[in-house]
This record gives structure tokens, sequence and C-alpha cells, in this order.
């Protein structure tokens, strides 16, 4: 059973009432061993770094890394306390309109990006990611793999380095919270929907073509891969069966 955990609050970019909203929904857990710790670096490239640190310090057996938006649910220690199985632990998150925002997903390469796209609560991956916004792991673990320094996204480094590592990640799906920002800074920074809409849409468009090849009715597939190639132009997997549908037709120049 997890019973002995340390809050490191990760004060950023918020007001002093988030703070204070974020460690009071901590307080109301009853945790039987806890304390809190408010980490405020002079800027996010001094975030790994200062995480490092802080950790060294900790000696209670679980970290929990929480940005100073997010609001624990009333229940959220009840959902999380016998999850010790567990090292690395990710917890639903919402908006305040009640959508998901990043919390459990998979880097995805679209158009020579990262993205971040959802899993399912249900789904497992060896790339599963973990959002730094609520984290919670194992301290030993911290012992073995810190965070990358100077990193960007030192959260998904992290989760992926302890699934590389034999470490056991998962997802707590009724250990809910808050992420409590203006909509359109979680747009912005936070929200999934957009990401994955457009990948979803370009999969769809993906399959029709591809069955349409496979069909061997390529100047149908050639319209398709077309209509795809105005909004994806950068999708270099679109070429090659482009051009073979062409050569099929006798149209390749």
């Amino acid at each position: 059973m997890i019973q002995s955990i340390s809050f490191v609050i990760l004060h950023l970019n918020s007001k002093a009432e988030d703070l204070q909203q974020c460690r009071q929904s901590i307080e109301v857990q009853k945790i039987p061993d806890f304390d809190v710790h408010v980490l405020s670096p002079a800027s996010t490239q001094n975030l790994t770094s200062a995480l490092n640190h802080k950790c060294a310090s900790i000696k209670k057996d679980y970290i929990v890394l929480i940005d100073s938006n997010v609001i624990l649910g009333s229940d959220w220690y009840m959902h999380l306390k016998n999850a010790d199985f567990f090292d690395l632990i990710g917890t639903a998150l919402r908006d305040k309109n009640g959508s998901r925002i990043v919390d459990w997903f998979r880097m995805r390469t679209f158009r020579n990006l990262l993205i971040p796209y959802p899993l399912n609560y249900q789904e497992w991956s060896p790339n599963a990611c973990v959002s730094g916004a609520l984290l919670t792991f194992r301290r030993t673990m911290w012992d073995k793999i810190r965070f990358t320094e100077k990193s960007d996204r030192w959260d998904w480094d992290f989760s992926i380095l302890a699934s590389q590592s034999g470490y056991r990640t998962g997802v707590l799906r009724e250990a809910g919270a808050l992420f409590n920002k203006k909509s359109s800074d979680v747009a912005e920074l936070y929200s999934i929907s957009r990401q994955q809409k457009r990948i979803e849409n370009f999969d769809r468009k993906m399959s029709d073509a591809d069955q349409a090849y496979e069909r061997k009715k390529y100047a149908s597939a050639i319209r398709k891969f077309n209509e795809i190639m105005k909004n994806y132009k950068s999708e270099v997997s679109l070429w090659p069966k482009m051009g073979w549908a062409y050569v099929h037709l006798k149209k390749f120049r």
C-alpha cells in the first residue's frame, strides 16, 4: 500500500491562489505520511536540474510531481493507495469543461513533429508516457533513472526510460484531478483533441486510399492520395504508393 508520499508542487506560471488550491486538495486526502514541497525554478530550463536536486533530498517512498494548476479529486488518494504494484503512475486529468487533457499517451511522429497521441486508459504500451502535470513514481526508481537534464520533454523521457528499464507503468482512471487553467491555455498547452482529430482524419483518408490501391482501382487511389497531399504535403509515406499507382496506369512521368 502507498502510505508515504512527498508532493513536489511545480509552481511555474500560476497565481498564488492556484498554488493554495492545489495545496489544499493535497491536505484533504487523508494520507498517513506525507509532506509538501514547492518548487519554483528561475526558468523552465532549470526545471529538471531543480527536480533532480529536490528528489535527492526526499525520503518518502513515493514522489508526486504536481503542477500548481492541478486540483486533486477528493478521492484521489483512495484510488491511488492500493496501486503499489506500479512504479510509475498516471492519473486522469480533465479541464473545467470535463474534457480529457494530456495524461496517458504515446508519442507519434507526424509531419516531422512529435505529437502526444492519447491511449485509452485500459491500453498499455512500452512507449506510454505520463504527463508531468501529475506524475507519481517510486522514490527508489528515481535513484536509477533520473530526469534528463535540460530536456523540454523530461516527463516523456522519464516515462519511456522507466519502461525500458523494466519498471512497471500504468494509469488510474478513477484517481482523477482537475487541471484548473483557462480553456484557451489548456487547448494550447495540454489539449490532445486537436492532434488526435488531425491524426485520425489522416489515418482514415490513408486507409481509404490504401484500400483503393489494393483493389487495383488506381485512378481512385490517385485521386484520394492527391486529396491527402493538399493538407499533408510533408507526409513522405504517400509518395511511393502514389508513384506506383501512376505506374500501373502508365501515367508515370
